[in-house]
């Protein structure tokens, strides 16, 4: 099974989805929305890309 990730934003509350479509990524694809956020003028130290575990477990958990 490839390894998913997930695209974090830094807010005052702590770390956060950066949107809907920002879970569930392949490698790429991560590559890419964080270029993406970059070019959109977000703060760089204020993005990651981490592997996207809770969403991945709760989807296998569901499809039990």
């Amino acid at each position: 099974m490839e390894k998913l990730y997930r695209i974090e934003e830094l807010m005052t509350s702590g770390w956060a989805l950066l949107d809907e479509k920002s879970v569930k990524l392949t490698k790429e694809q991560a590559k890419a929305r964080l270029n993406s956020a970059l070019a959109e003028g977000l703060n760089p130290n204020r993005l990651r890309a981490i592997p996207d575990v809770w969403t991945t477990s709760w989807w296998l958990c569901k499809m039990d």
